[in-house]
C-alpha cells in the first residue's frame, strides 16, 4: 500500500517522471530472462538510461540470490550518484537480513531507514470500512469491530480477508 501511494503521489505530481515499479521477484526473474537471453546490456540500460525512480518492494526475497543483489547494487549505485530516486521496501530491516550481501546491506542502508508500524485498531477499522466499499460489500458495524480487532498485520491481509469474504 506504501509503495502505491508513493507511486500515485508521484505521478500526481510529476506526470512526466520515468518511474519503474518492481518486485524484487520481478527484477530478479526479469535479470534471469536478460542473462539467457545475452542482453544484460539492455537490461542494465533500461534501469540506467530511462530512469528517474526506482522503486523495489519485498527487498527481503533477494536473500541468497547474490548475483541479483550485485546486479541491484550496480544500478542502484549509478540512479543514486546520478541524482535518481530510489525506494527500497522490506518486510525485514536491512540490519536483520541474512543471506544479503554487505556491500548491498551497506547501500540499503545508505538513505533514510524508517518502519512503518501496522495500523492501530481504530485505523484498521477504517480501513476495513474503505475496502468493504470499494469491494461493493456492506459495512456492519459489528462484522467491522470483529475484523479490525482479530485482523493484525499489514493491509495487505486486511485485504486478502475481504476479498476471501466476497
Amino acid at each position: 500500500l506504501f509503495e502505491k501511494k508513493v507511486v500515485h503521489q508521484v505521478l500526481r505530481t510529476a506526470p512526466s517522471t520515468r518511474l519503474h515499479y518492481v518486485t524484487a521477484q520481478q527484477f530478479s526473474a526479469e535479470m534471469v530472462k536478460n542473462i539467457r537471453t545475452n542482453s544484460m546490456e539492455q537490461f542494465a540500460k533500461k534501469y540506467v538510461n530511462n530512469c528517474d525512480m526506482l522503486l523495489v518492494e519485498d527487498i527481503h526475497t533477494l536473500t541468497g540470490k547474490t548475483k541479483t543483489q550485485e546486479e541491484l547494487n550496480t544500478i542502484l549505485d549509478y540512479l543514486i550518484k546520478s541524482g535518481r530516486r530510489v525506494i527500497l521496501t522490506s518486510a525485514v530491516a536491512p540490519a536483520k537480513l541474512a543471506g544479503i550481501d554487505d556491500d548491498f546491506r551497506s547501500r540499503m542502508t545508505s538513505g533514510l531507514v524508517t518502519g512503518i508500524n501496522s495500523p492501530d485498531i481504530e485505523t484498521r477499522a477504517r480501513i476495513i470500512r474503505h475496502k468493504l466499499g470499494v469491494h461493493g460489500l456492506p459495512a456492519i458495524e459489528e462484522q467491522v469491530g470483529f475484523m479490525a480487532e482479530h485482523l493484525h498485520g499489514d493491509i495487505r491481509r486486511i485485504e486478502s480477508a475481504i476479498i476471501g469474504i466476497k
